[in-house]
C-alpha cells in the first residue's frame, strides 16, 4: 500500500479520532450552508421574483427568459476554466473565491436600479459562483469524507439545497404579505421593487456565512498530494495517455448522467414554477402557495434519499426517481396539451393538477438523481481526470440547463408548454436507461475500488 493511501486512511476515517471528528464536523458544516447558498442561486430566487420583475420593468419575455438563464449562462462559462482552477489553488481557496463571487453579484443585482444590463450582470456573476461550487463542493466532499459517509455528505448537501429552495419560496411568500401580491392593482410601484430586491438581497447572508467558514476547513488530502509530486518531481514524467477505456468510459458516462439531469428540467422549472402554475390556472398567493408546497414535498424526499443512499444504493434510487420523473413529466405534459388544444378549461381544476405533476417530477428528482447524480458523478471519475473532467462534463450540465431556461417563455409562447415537456420526457427516458443499463453500482467501494472497475 502506498504511503499516502495509508496516510490518507488514517486522516479521514472516523476511527474513533478527535481531530478527524472535528474536521468531519467542519466539512458537514460547509455543506449545509453551501447547500443553502447554490439552492438560492439555482434561480428559484428569480421565480419567486419573476412577478414583481414582470410588474415593475418593461421587459421583453426573452429579456426575462435571459435573466432566468444568466446564472446558468455564467456557469457555462466558468465551468470549463472551474476545473483548472480548483487544480490550482485548491479545494478551499476555490469555495471561498465563489462565496466572494455570490456576495459580488447579489450587490450588483440590488443595486442594479431596475436596468437590464447590469440585472443580468449580476446573476451573471452569480453563476461564475455557481460553476465553481458546482464543481468544487461535490469535489470536496468525495475526497474528504469515507466511502461510508460519501453517500451521506453528498445527500446533506443536497438536503440543504432544496433547503435554500424552500427558503426562497417561503421568502418568496412573506413577500407577498409585507409587500402585497405582485398582482394586486393596490401594491405601488415603488413597494413592489422593493420586494423583488429583497428577495434577491437574502442571498448575500449565507454567502457571507460560507467565505467565512472557508478560512477553518482543512484543505483536500487528495489535492494536497498532487502538489507534493508536482514539488518532488525533478526530471519530466510521461503520464499514461487519457484516451484510454479506464477514463474515457467513466467520463463519457459522466456526461451523459449529468446531461439529462438537466434535460429532465427540474433546475429549469424551478425558475418557472410560480409562472407556470398561473399558466396552469392558479392567481397570485395561491400560485405561491403552490410553489412552497411543491418543494416542501422536494425537501421530504431529499431526507429519504439522504436515509437510504448508503442502505439502498446509489442504481436503485436513480432507477426510482428516473421513473418517477418520467411519471411527473406525462402528467403536467397531459394537463398543457388538454389545456392548449381546448379539451379542459384553464381553471384551479387545471393549475392543481399541474402542481400535482410538478410535485411528483421534483419529488422523483429529489428522491434519485438530485442527491445521487453529484456523488456519483464524483466516484465514476479516476483521480486523474476527476477535476478536469467535471468541469468539462458539467459544461453540457449548464448548457442544457442554460438552453432550457432562455429559451422556456419565447417557445412556450409559440409552441406551447406542452410541447416542452414532450421534449422533457425524451431526457428522462434517456436517463432511465442510461441508470439501468450502463451505471455500475458504487455504494460502499472506495474511490480506487471504483477506479479498478473501468480497467
Amino acid at each position: 500500500m502506498p504511503p499516502f493511501h495509508s496516510m490518507h486512511t488514517q486522516c479521514i476515517s472516523f476511527n474513533k479520532n478527535k481531530m478527524l471528528d472535528k474536521t468531519t464536523r467542519s466539512v458537514i458544516a460547509l455543506t449545509v450552508v453551501a447547500g443553502i447558498l447554490y439552492g438560492f442561486g439555482l434561480g428559484t430566487i428569480v421565480a419567486v421574483a419573476m412577478p414583481y420583475l414582470e410588474c415593475t420593468v418593461s421587459f421583453s419575455s426573452m429579456q426575462l427568459s435571459s435573466l432566468v438563464a444568466a446564472a446558468m449562462i455564467g456557469s457555462v462559462v466558468m465551468t470549463p476554466i472551474a476545473g483548472p482552477l480548483v487544480e490550482w489553488v485548491g479545494r478551499r481557496r476555490a469555495i471561498r473565491e465563489s462565496a466572494l463571487l455570490f456576495v459580488v453579484g447579489t450587490s450588483v443585482v440590488c443595486f442594479s436600479g431596475s436596468g437590464y444590463v447590469m440585472l443580468f450582470i449580476g446573476l451573471l456573476i452569480h453563476g461564475l459562483a455557481m460553476g465553481i461550487q458546482g464543481l468544487v463542493i461535490p469535489l470536496y466532499l468525495a475526497e474528504m469524507l469515507p466511502k461510508n459517509m460519501r453517500g451521506k455528505g453528498t445527500g446533506i448537501f443536497q438536503l440543504c439545497l432544496i433547503g435554500g429552495v424552500l427558503v426562497s419560496g417561503l421568502w418568496g411568500l412573506i413577500a407577498t404579505w409585507y409587500f402585497g401580491a405582485a398582482d394586486s392593482t393596490s401594491v405601488s410601484l415603488a413597494a413592489k421593487t422593493l420586494a423583488w430586491k429583497a428577495l434577491f438581497a437574502v442571498e448575500a447572508v449565507p454567502a457571507i456565512f460560507l467565505f467565512t467558514g472557508s478560512f477553518f476547513i482543512s484543505e483536500s488530502p487528495y489535492w494536497k498530494k498532487g502538489v507534493a509530486k508536482s514539488e518532488n518531481v525533478v526530471s519530466p514524467i510521461v503520464k499514461d495517455s487519457v484516451w484510454q477505456k479506464k477514463y474515457i468510459v467513466p467520463f463519457i458516462l459522466v456526461v451523459v448522467l449529468l446531461a439529462c439531469n438537466q434535460g429532465v428540467g427540474v433546475t429549469a422549472l424551478l425558475g418557472y414554477s410560480v409562472k407556470v402554475f398561473q399558466v396552469a390556472g392558479l392567481s397570485g398567493v395561491v400560485a405561491n402557495w403552490a410553489d412552497v408546497i411543491f418543494k416542501v414535498m422536494m425537501f421530504g424526499t431529499t431526507i429519504l434519499s439522504c436515509i437510504w443512499i448508503e442502505t439502498k444504493g446509489r442504481k436503485i434510487l436513480l432507477k426510482i426517481g428516473t421513473g418517477g420523473c418520467l411519471v411527473g413529466l406525462v402528467i403536467v405534459g397531459l394537463t398543457f396539451f388538454c389545456i392548449e388544444w381546448g379539451r379542459l378549461s384553464v381553471s384551479s381544476t387545471t393549475g392543481w393538477l399541474a402542481a400535482f405533476g410538478m410535485s411528483v417530477l421534483v419529488s422523483s428528482y429529489a428522491l434519485g438523481p438530485g442527491v445521487c447524480v453529484w456523488l456519483v458523478t464524483t466516484e465514476l471519475l479516476p483521480e486523474r481526470i476527476r477535476a478536469v473532467g467535471m468541469g468539462v462534463a458539467l459544461l453540457f450540465d449548464y448548457g442544457i440547463s442554460t438552453g432550457l431556461q432562455a429559451t422556456f417563455l419565447p417557445i412556450a409562447e409559440k409552441t406551447g408548454i406542452s410541447v416542452l415537456f414532450g421534449v422533457l420526457l425524451l431526457f428522462a427516458v434517456a436517463y432511465f436507461v442510461t441508470v439501468t443499463v450502463f451505471m455500475p453500482e458504487t455504494k460502499g467501494k472506495s474511490l480506487e475500488e471504483i477506479e479498478e472497475f473501468f480497467k
